[in-house]
Parts: structure tokens; sequence; C-alpha cells
């Protein structure tokens, strides 16, 4: 088979995709790697329309690109390679369909669909930067969302300066009245002299990037 693609898998990326969801514009069930034709930047990415995770990747071997272009991947291969629990971990082999690579496991075949034009909604390098940044730990915030009564939906109210406690207020399946106090983690992420903002636009800036190029090669969103 020509044109096949080896695409790592370095994260559980499916867990950003919604298996449920259904849509004669878009897919929103499976994750895309965004392929650019040349280079040797590429990345995963998924939504299920109310988040987004990108995860870049490096191509070190030409061979391994294929077809470039937004390929759409069936979930199930992502978690396939997931559950090996090899490492590294397996490549995801596309061509068509897709299969854990080095295997005699199943294929999968994504069903026909256009993946959402995600760098329309990633902010841009200045918008990025002129937000507050705050470190949180997601397991206390759910926690404190359980405690409160509602851990479908909260609202947060952040200190200005992005250091004093976080104020939750909790949703409708709450008491009245339910108010949490959730304190910023001082573990923020290394980023060594930059700052969190400026870390935040850049990867903002080469998720775009990517997606873009991906778009606009041969086989991409149309």
């Amino acid at each position: 088979m020509s044109q096949v693609s080896r695409i790592p898998v370095s994260a559980p990326i499916h867990l950003a995709s919604d298996q449920g969801a259904y849509s004669r514009t878009y897919t929103h069930q499976h994750p895309a790697a965004c392929i650019p034709d040349g280079g040797t930047e590429a990345a995963w990415v998924a939504t299920d329309g109310k988040m987004l995770a990108v995860l870049p990747f490096t191509i070190t071997n030409e061979a391994d690109r294929g077809a470039p272009g937004i390929r759409i991947v069936h979930r199930d291969a992502v978690k396939a390679c997931k559950r090996t629990r090899r490492n590294p971990l397996p490549f995801v082999s596309v061509n068509g369909a897709a299969k854990v690579a080095g295997t005699d496991g199943p294929e999968w075949t994504a069903p026909d669909g256009n993946f959402p034009p995600c760098a329309d909604v990633i902010p841009q390098e200045s918008q990025v930067k002129a937000r507050i940044a705050v470190s949180l730990n997601p397991e206390l915030l759910v926690r404190l969302a359980e405690a409160l009564g509602d851990s479908s939906h909260v609202s947060i109210v952040f200190d200005p300066e992005g250091k004093g406690p976080m104020v939750v207020i909790p949703g409708k399946g709450a008491a009245e009245d339910a108010v949490g106090l959730l304190m910023p983690t001082s573990a923020a992420i290394d980023t060594g002299k930059v700052s969190i903002r400026d870390e935040a636009a850049r990867r903002c800036v080469k998720a775009v990037g990517i997606i873009r190029r991906a778009e606009a090669a041969k086989g991409g969103a149309k």
C-alpha cells in the first residue's frame, strides 16, 4: 500500500472527541491528524464542539508522512494504541483504514465527513497575551464542584492578578447561595524565563500554523 501515514500516539487525544456526536457537516466523533505537506511538524487535533485538544508531534522519517492533509482517524484506533501500554507507544498506521502498526489487529475506517475548522477558534497571539494566567489543579476543582452539589457546571471568578483564591459558583443543581474557594497552584508548568501567557500564545500560534498548512495540503479540509 502506498501513502501510508505512521502517526505516533503520545496521549489519549480521543478523550476530547464526542463518541455520540453525529453531524452531516462536521465530525466530532474522531480525532484528526493534521499533516502539512513538507517539514517535520504535524499535530493531532480533537474536539467535541465544547473543547479542543491539539498535540503537535514531529515526523522524524519522511517515509512516515504519507498523504498530507487533514486525516480523520477512527477514535478506536487511537484507543487501541493506548491499550497496548507499550513504551514507546506504537504508531497508528493510516491509509483509508487505521490500525495499530506492527500488529495483526483489526482495522477501523472513519466515516465520511469534514473536520471542524478548529484553527478559526484558536485565539490570536495578542488576544492570549492580554488574558490572565491562572494555574489550578483540575482534580481539586472537580472535588470542590461535587462538594458544592453540582459537578456538571461551575462559574469561576478570577483574581485580576491571578494570584488570589478563585471564587467558584456551582450550577443550578447545587444548594442556593452555595459558594466555594479554590487556591491557585504554585507549581505551574516550567517555561524557563518565559511567562505563562507568552508560552500559551506561542503554542496557539504553532497550533494554528500546523492546522492551516495541513488544510492547504492535498487532501485537506474542504
